[in-house]
């Protein structure tokens, strides 16, 4: 490959964009097998501003389809790798995509995970190639624990996971392969916290319910179609409910009871106990959950009148003089000359110490003569807060 090829992918004349993507289809079929993770990063570096130069909804959707179907005309492994670029690209490029480019790219996704199923199905579900390829799924768009990835991207990703894999193969895809392709979703709900990414795993599994042939859910019509929001896809109910409850075993806490949330949203409740054998909680046991405490009375009860806070002042004052065998002291509300008295005895002090200009001697250092620190009792404490409390109702 030259080294203007990522140029003229980019370019702005649409000619020359649609030229370097044919020849670089052609190019890919005769060495693709020789490029490495890096250079098919870097390939696909240049495909996305290519994408980002296409304008018209017409050309845009043209060009989706043709790099999607790229996968066609590639070996079965570097098809997976081919993938994996992509969706590493979409997520390393994704917080640069402004508001008005951001559709396009909504629907560049949607094409490859169609035509990725449609793949998989021409493959007959070999096994090796959907475990890659669902591998590449957990590690990018719908992995629960990469902090890289965008959370609107992985939003995305979920609601048209199982909308794109109804239009690919509807019916005509066996119940355990099906089974296997709901592992990024169930791997999803037993990491996330997201509200967003629950909120669209719930409407996703009601849908599965919606879904489901009519001797497994009553509530199922026999005509499924788009419109009424119920999927092609043979779900059987039986297998859903009995990974559900694998997964709430392995979960604790919280999480446990949002799993079993799911699986009663997911199956009818006969189902769901006979997956349980009647050991875990009913579900009116999960949507009736106890009330929590009211936080405002506990806050108000810890707010006390002025009554108890004196009376409980007296009552430490007796058990204080009780203690040290004294006579409890009194505060103003019981004698209102005590203040009055230490007021008085409080201005003669500072009046001495102000007319006394003698110098005084020196006192020796804290270090050579150690003094005592007076004991303060719980008795001086309540007076002086009692004092205090005083002060303030009379400035009011």
């Amino acid at each position: 490959m030259s080294a203007g090829f990522g140029k003229k992918l980019a370019h702005t004349d649409k000619k020359v964009r649609d030229q370097a993507v044919k020849s670089l289809i052609g190019w890919l079929k005769n060495n693709g097998d020789t490029l490495s993770h890096l250079e098919l990063l870097k390939l696909w570096r240049g495909l996305f501003y290519c994408f980002w130069m296409s304008d018209k909804p017409t050309i845009q959707q043209h060009l989706a389809d043709r790099l999607a179907l790229v996968i066609y005309e590639l070996d079965d492994s570097l098809s997976i790798k081919y993938l994996e670029a992509f969706w590493t690209t979409i997520i390393s490029q994704w917080y640069g995509i402004d508001r008005l480019r951001l559709d396009k790219f909504y629907n560049l996704l949607r094409r490859f995970q169609f035509y990725s199923f449609t793949f998989l199905k021409a493959k007959e579900w070999d096994d090796s190639l959907v475990g890659s390829y669902l591998d590449v799924l957990e590690k990018g768009p719908l992995s629960p624990s990469e902090s890289h990835v965008p959370d609107s991207l992985r939003v995305h990703a979920v609601e048209a996971y199982f909308e794109e894999l109804n239009k690919a193969v509807g019916h005509d895809i066996p119940q355990d392969t099906l089974i296997t392709m709901m592992r990024p979703i169930v791997n999803l709900l037993s990491s996330t916290t997201e509200p967003i990414t629950l909120s669209k795993l719930r409407v996703i599994f009601k849908k599965i319910r919606r879904s489901a042939p009519a001797e497994e859910n009553s509530e199922t019509n026999d005509d499924h179609s788009e419109d009424d929001g119920t999927w092609k896809l043979p779900f059987d109910l039986h297998y859903v409910a009995r990974m559900l409850v694998d997964l709430s075993e392995s979960s604790g806490g919280k999480k446990r009871k949002t799993v079993l949330s799911f699986l009663y949203q997911a199956v009818p409740r006969e189902i769901a106990e006979a997956a349980q054998k009647h050991l875990l909680p009913r579900p009116d046991k999960l949507k009736l959950r106890d009330k929590p405490p009211n936080r405002y009375l506990m806050r108000k009860r810890k707010f006390l009148s002025m009554e108890e806070i004196l009376q409980r002042k007296k009552r430490a004052k007796l058990e204080a003089a009780a203690q040290s065998e004294e006579t409890p002291a009194l505060t103003r509300f019981d004698q209102p000359e005590t203040v009055a008295t230490s007021e008085a005895s409080n201005e003669r002090a500072v009046a001495s110490t102000v007319g006394d200009q003698s110098p005084t001697p020196a006192q020796p250092r804290s270090a050579d003569v150690p003094t005592e620190t007076p004991k303060r009792s719980a008795t001086d404490d309540i007076t002086r807060e009692g004092l205090s409390l005083c002060v303030f109702l009379n400035c009011k």
